[in-house]
């Protein structure tokens, strides 16, 4: 909403019946509407009780921010492409030395996952791992929005990429994978150049229903 919120579009936000939604694209992306609205009131628990309905991971580890020089970062390999572990330290070259970190649980709660600790050094490269336990081989839907052009790894292996520098949302992108018994690790490169880097991902059945027996 561009126009921010008011009294009239917020009454009808407001309105809105969930249980009448039968699209979990569209159910999860009121959801976050109607918890905007809660937190525009200075709503917070109501805000941050809507937002942890919305099934997206939350438990990420951050690394960045790499160089983007003229858009040239979304295909040049940097170390956390490489290296999972956070026992050791990657060249950023004017940025210095950086590693994978956790971000501070404030921001965990969060549908979508803002590089906040980065912005500091402008635009750039971007990275967010994650892994996923299975008790069992599983055929599963990955779902991702992001802030600009990004690649997704899923246990090294190159499952998508979008090169077009675009802001999406909630869903945006649907790729079917298979996850192994055991611990995967999803690994997603964002390559920022205009604007406030972020992602969102979640993963799902074809219908877009949550999988009840991963963790993250």
């Amino acid at each position: 909403l561009k126009t921010g919120f008011y009294k009239k579009n917020s009454k009808s936000i407001k309105a809105i019946d969930l249980s009448k939604i039968n699209n979990k694209t569209i159910e999860y992306s009121v959801k976050y509407l109607k918890a905007i609205v809660n937190r525009d009131n200075k709503n917070y628990e109501n805000y941050f009780s809507l937002v942890g309905e919305i099934p997206t991971i939350k438990n990420w580890q951050f690394s960045g921010v790499f160089e983007n020089l003229n858009k040239s970062g979304l295909d040049k390999i940097y170390e956390p492409e490489l290296y999972a572990k956070n026992d050791k330290s990657f060249n950023a070259n004017s940025n210095g030395m950086v590693s994978w970190y956790i971000p501070h649980r404030n921001f965990t709660k969060e549908p979508y996952q803002f590089y906040t600790n980065h912005s500091e050094y402008g635009y750039g490269v971007n990275y967010a791992q994650t892994f996923i336990k299975a008790k069992n081989k599983k055929r599963v839907q990955l779902r991702f929005g992001n802030s600009s052009a990004f690649k997704v790894w899923l246990n090294d292996v190159l499952i998508y990429e979008n090169s077009k520098d675009v802001g999406t949302d909630i869903d945006a992108y649907k790729v079917n994978v298979t996850l192994s018994k055991g611990t995967n690790r999803l690994l997603i490169k964002n390559a920022e150049s205009n604007g406030v880097a972020y992602l969102i991902a979640r993963i799902s059945d074809e219908k877009g229903n949550p999988i009840s027996d991963i963790e993250y």
